[in-house]
């Protein structure tokens, strides 16, 4: 198995007011219990300050002092430290292009500060200086990277040989450029150098690689260049660790939030610098740390830290009171399976051992409206902004990694008299069907008079990713939500919508749902998983491998099929044959959750009992607040208390499977109006999740025990995939 270390910012936290232009360097032994952090910045006056800090071995960061310290004035500082404890910050003059430069160590005696020497003229100048330091034959040399020169275009550099007793330097500009912008620059105790840069293209940031020559006085590169990105607006930052772990930031474009396609602007590259070759590798961008611009950020090859400016004012819809407010956020390094080049679409082999019960699996919420068909008479208002909540098809998100979908069959009859409806997928708003439209086609029957061109089914779609990715992967189908339209004068009657928790439901349905069922044993067939005869183990906890048996698999899993009346176990009394095989291979589902609209789930005969309590509220802010709920919270239900669901580990052993459902609810204001849609407000849970991920691991409450067994969202694509392989690999680390 091939293994790369990836990282993935989160734990956002606010570190000062009042600040601009971070900068951020750790030192310390890797194996130590925590890592010394040394944080520098300017205020609108132009006046530096520094902060002490630390990070621990789950990268949870705390800073030492509550006020900032002043060391000097200038502007854009960089700061680095070596393994020596060795310390250099430079700077810009507050009044001039010269540059000047402090020696620093942290100070044994007082854990809040840091001894600075005098401030030295180096006795060069431009702008945009970045700093990089190494302890190489028990030398100190500093490597300084700057915009210079006879052009704005040019990236100079400079060596500096760092006198520590004396607190001085002997500074060397060397007499080589490189074209570009806003330089940065990270040296490690090897003497490896990485340069990143924004191209003159202005929207291109760029790395090279290269080390200190043998008598540490020039700067080898090695012609390794790579791409991070082609969509951003420069302000790169760029670290390197003794052990050839890189990270990289850099601030991304902004679309604004009416568009429907916000972007949190900073973005986070992880990779790695081949020890041998020098060359690098980057891995696929994880989400950054939230809205933010002009990142700095650090690693030791254990943790990554970084510190951005809060974003502009009213940037994406969202209005920030202290634009010169920094933030800082943090994340372990952990060691994770490369997906295969020959099947990118396939994870789950690298977890094989695993139970469903002890991994984090990918899960698509309404996973069946990535279009609308047959919108009710309100819906058809605003049919994309209310009702699409994917904007991949089946095969686009298995491709993607996904692994649980919540599927919601909706049967479509021609007319009253209709013995034959079609089988679609729906989504609407409330129970009287107000809101809402069917989506994807479910199967194509041969009874069925709705043309589909593209032949694109659910379980078509499902089928043909199987025999593309044939012997590890599992793929859970929940049906749920059952619902029914009826058409009248070629048009839908909303007077006559049907869904499956009115009193007739059961009589209604159960012919619907048995045929379901019927067809979902005869389309996959072998993809299905039969459950062994007289296996005393839940389904969740019988390991992956044991599951596919060298072949793919689907779990189908429906609610309902326990209800009287609908008793899974008797569904086909007159045929003993396919009455065994549905009982073997087609499962009964319920969730634990019971809210002011549901009866109490009849968990004893379920296969499958999942925790999922699902969004109530339009506010990103309230869904992640820590305040304890309002007395009136099971009259309310939703997720706008994390604290006090996710944490609470009582909530973990009330069903086979904890739901993480990280999706912001549209209210019935939003829903009128029609924004802000359903994918305006994923873009921002969305961008949010590795963030709380990551505090959940750092304040060590995702365990083995204790974990998100299916983290669920709206508009799922690779990033669900990465934050779950992510989770496995922390909890599972790959050899």
């Amino acid at each position: 198995m091939s293994t790369s270390r990836q990282f993935m910012m989160g734990n956002v936290h606010s570190l000062r007011g009042g600040r601009l232009q971070p900068a951020i360097a750790v030192a310390g032994n890797p194996t130590a219990s925590h890592l010394d952090l040394v944080a520098v910045y300017c205020d609108s006056s132009k006046n530096l300050y520094y902060k002490r800090g630390t990070v621990n071995s789950q990268a949870l960061v705390t800073w030492q002092d509550e006020n900032d310290l002043r060391s000097d004035s200038g502007e854009i500082p960089s700061v680095a430290v070596d393994s020596g404890g060795v310390i250099v910050e430079i700077h810009k003059s507050d009044s001039s292009a010269s540059f000047y430069a402090h020696v620093g160590q942290f100070d044994a005696s007082d854990a809040q500060k840091i001894s600075w020497g005098p401030s030295r003229d180096t006795g060069h100048g431009g702008s945009n200086p970045s700093v990089g330091l190494a302890f190489v034959n028990t030398q100190h040399i500093a490597v300084v990277a700057f915009s210079g020169g006879s052009s704005s275009q040019n990236i100079v550099f400079m060596i500096g040989n760092v006198d520590v007793g004396n607190q001085d330097f002997r500074w060397t500009k060397l007499n080589q450029s490189v074209i570009g912008y806003q330089p940065k620059i990270a040296v490690n105790n090897l003497g490896d150098i990485v340069l990143s840069y924004t191209n003159t293209n202005g929207i291109s940031v760029v790395a090279k690689s290269g080390q200190l020559n043998e008598g540490m006085t020039d700067i080898v590169w090695n012609g390794n260049n790579v791409t991070i990105s082609n969509d951003c607006l420069g302000h790169s930052s760029v670290a390197l660790a003794d052990n050839g772990s890189l990270a990289f930031a850099y601030q991304k474009k902004v679309v604004d939030f009416a568009s429907g396609t916000i972007n949190y602007s900073t973005q986070t590259v992880s990779g790695t610098l081949d020890l041998l070759s020098r060359y690098m590798t980057l891995k696929n961008p994880m989400f950054g740390p939230g809205l933010g611009k002009n990142p700095s950020i650090t690693t030791n090859g254990l943790a990554v830290v970084m510190l951005q400016e809060a974003p502009d004012a009213a940037v994406a819809g969202f209005v920030f009171e202290d634009q010169s407010r920094i933030y800082y956020s943090s994340s372990l390094i952990v060691k994770v399976p490369d997906l295969s080049t020959a099947h990118p679409g396939s994870w789950m082999a690298d977890f094989a051992s695993q139970t469903i019960k002890q991994l984090c699996l990918p899960g698509a919420h309404d996973a069946g409206m990535s279009q609308t068909e047959y919108c009710t008479n309100l819906a058809s208002v605003h049919p994309t902004t209310d009702t699409i909540t994917q904007s991949h098809d089946f095969y686009g998100m298995l491709d993607s990694g996904i692994r649980y979908f919540d599927v919601r069959p909706g049967w479509l009859k021609r007319s009253s008299t209709d013995t034959d409806p079609e089988t679609w997928t729906g989504h609407f708003s409330d129970h009287s069907g107000g809101v809402g439209c069917l989506g994807l086609k479910m199967l194509n029957k041969p009874t069925d008079t709705t043309s589909n061109p593209s032949n694109k089914t659910v379980f078509l779609e499902v089928t043909n990713f199987l025999a593309n990715n044939p012997t590890s992967e599992v793929v859970i189908l929940k049906f749920s939500h059952y619902l029914m339209q009826t058409m009248a004068s070629g048009e839908v009657d909303d007077t006559t919508f049907f869904e499956y928790q009115s009193p007739t439901s059961i009589d209604t349905f159960k012919p619907l749902i048995t045929q379901l069922i019927l067809d979902t044993v005869n389309t996959f067939g072998d993809w299905l998983y039969q459950k062994p005869a007289n296996d005393p183990r839940r389904i969740v906890n019988i390991p992956l491998n044991e599951i596919t048996n060298g072949q793919s698999k689907v779990i189908a899993i429906f609610d309902f099929v326990e209800l009287p009346g609908m008793n899974l176990a008797s569904m086909f009394p007159n045929n003993s044959t396919m009455n065994n095989l549905v009982r073997s291979s087609v499962y009964s589902y319920a969730d634990y959750y019971i809210d002011k609209d549901t009866n109490a789930p009849v968990m004893s005969g379920c296969d499958l009992t999942v925790y999922d309590h699902f969004s109530n509220t339009d506010d990103i802010r309230r869904m992640v607040e820590d305040d304890a709920p309002p007395s009136d919270h099971e009259d309310n239900p939703g997720q706008p208390y994390l604290y006090n669901l996710y944490y609470d580990p009582t909530n973990h052993n009330r069903a086979d499977l904890y739901l993480l459902s990280w999706t912001l609810t549209q209210s019935i204001s939003d829903i009128i109006a029609g924004s802000p849609s359903i994918q305006q407000l994923s873009k921002v849970s969305n961008s949010c999740l590795g963030s709380y991920v990551q505090r959940f691991i750092q304040e060590s409450e995702l365990t083995r025990v204790n974990l998100p067994n299916i983290i669920y969202v709206d508009f799922c694509d690779d990033f669900v995939r990465d934050i779950c392989i992510f989770v496995n690999s922390y909890l599972y680390p790959p050899s």
